[in-house]
């Protein structure tokens, strides 16, 4: 099974692009993890991009404490 399979993955692309623009980025920790096929990934960031919906992946943990301890 897919994570493109799931219910809780097709409700927030529907959400992504209803038109509401209730958000505008989706952070991902992995794109393998998000997407298990090339053309599933392709199909699916191209359809958010449409919508104004951007992916990104999340920065890695020492980034992150950089980012938490610089004043």
């Amino acid at each position: 099974m897919s994570s493109t399979d799931t219910p809780a993955f097709q409700q927030m692309i529907e959400r992504a692009c209803d038109g509401s623009h209730s958000f505008d980025r989706i952070i991902v920790h992995s794109y393998s993890r998000f997407f298990r096929e090339a053309f599933e990934q392709e199909f699916y960031l191209r359809k958010l991009a449409k919508h104004g919906v951007r992916s990104s992946r999340s920065p890695s943990r020492s980034a992150m404490r950089t980012n938490l301890s610089t004043p």
